[in-house]
């Protein structure tokens, strides 16, 4: 079987700090599987090690890692997803080696797992989660997936937050008619994520509330059952969701029964994961999709040029709101008609009217209308700001460029 007939496998690892755990779905299954490594019971949870084996000098991960170190075997190297964000450098095989670079490793090794549990397949998406995406975050994650290019995965980063938005609109209807909550209990720390959306609009805008409530390590029961109806209140909720360890133990008594009040409710410690997996199908673009997402790292608002495209008047995107700001970037070309001016149409997706922002190419070299052409690149710096960098490409021999460049700042 060659690779164009192979199905497309779309993977998902959620990262802590001291695991992963990694869920994949291909094309045509319904619900993401997660990687089980426990060989009696169900364990999700891959520790983040590497060992390097002195003697065949190959690398091992997660739970192997640690039974080689504990043998002696190799050199031992934890917590790299930690380390690799806190900028940290080691000596392994030999020489000196970044943790971003075992972090990349470790990636590869759970891409080649998914790979060989469904053989018949092709990664082609994966999405990387983690709880909170700060610069050093970004940043991290980004090398380490640039440095994987040459499997030819189209890369993702999100929160965890995103995550619950595609599995939670991912499942049946009856479990998303209306609003759904997630609490995350995760060491002691209880939060709560409420999604809403608005069926009005087209496509559905959805947006995800957090409540934190902080540390709970007593009376577990009886403060839970307290903080329901703080999340809850007097909405109908068509699903809840329970993640984290703090739910174990069995002491789900009289909260679990307020929580089934007129709704459903389920628990597990792999949603993110397998939202990770849902998202990375749905951004193939081979899904159905009609949400949009406006969440605290997506950008907030569309930025557009009206350009003539053999005589029709049309809009080219040059950034789209509920994309994340990180990952988005719109390049474009454009022939100047008339003044030396360009209009950048600004629109808020909750708003009819786009607002104009109109830019003036000072200083630009004068020629006859229609022989000047400029290359325009729009580079989010974050969630509300865009940079539009500006520049004079010319005509070849016909038209030199003048080498003119300008920069201007969009802002809502």
């Amino acid at each position: 079987m060659n690779n164009k007939q192979k199905k497309q496998l779309y993977i998902g690892i959620d990262l802590y700090d001291q695991y992963a755990m990694v869920s994949f779905i291909d094309e045509n299954t319904d619900s993401p599987s997660t990687v089980n490594t426990g060989a009696l019971h169900e364990e999700f949870s891959i520790p983040l090690s590497m060992c390097y084996l002195k003697e065949s000098g190959n690398w091992s991960f997660g739970e192997e890692a640690e039974r080689f170190f504990r043998a002696g075997m190799g050199e031992f190297y934890d917590n790299i997803f930690a380390r690799a964000v806190k900028g940290e450098m080691t000596i392994a095989a030999g020489g000196s080696m970044s943790y971003s670079k075992l972090l990349t490793l470790f990636f590869r090794r759970l891409v080649d797992m998914c790979r060989n549990i469904i053989p018949d397949a092709e990664p082609a998406v994966l999405v990387v989660a983690t709880e909170q995406l700060t610069i050093e975050v970004i940043e991290t994650l980004n090398d380490v997936l640039d440095a994987m290019t040459d499997l030819k995965l189209s890369t993702h980063i999100m929160e965890h937050r995103e995550c619950f938005y595609y599995y939670a609109l991912s499942q049946p209807d009856e479990l998303k008619r209306n609003n759904m909550a997630l609490f995350d209990f995760t060491n002691e720390h209880l939060k709560a994520y409420i999604l809403r959306r608005d069926v009005r609009s087209i496509p559905q805008r959805a947006a995800i509330e957090e409540v934190d409530f902080g540390t709970l390590n007593y009376s577990l029961d009886e403060n839970f059952s307290e903080f329901i109806p703080q999340v809850l209140g007097k909405e109908i909720f068509s699903s809840v969701y329970l993640v984290g360890n703090g739910f174990d133990g069995g002491w789900l008594k009289e909260s679990l029964k307020l929580l089934c009040r007129g709704r459903r409710a389920f628990q597990g410690k792999n949603l993110y994961s397998k939202g990770a997996g849902y998202a990375a199908r749905v951004l193939s673009g081979r899904e159905k999709w009609e949400y949009v997402y406006l969440g605290r790292h997506t950008m907030k608002f569309n930025v557009s040029l009206k350009v003539s495209d053999l005589g029709e008047m049309k809009f080219m995107t040059l950034v789209s709101a509920g994309e994340r700001w990180f990952e988005t970037k719109g390049e474009c070309e454009v022939i100047i008609d008339g003044d030396n001016s360009i209009d950048f149409w600004v629109h808020m997706p909750d708003k009819r009217d786009a607002k104009i922002e109109t830019f003036t190419l000072r200083g630009i070299t004068e020629r006859e209308n229609r022989t000047t052409r400029i290359r325009i690149k729009a580079k989010p710096r974050s969630d509300h700001e865009v940079v539009i960098e500006l520049a004079e490409v010319g005509f070849g021999e016909i038209a030199p460029s003048g080498n003119k460049k300008w920069e201007a700042l969009i802002k809502v």
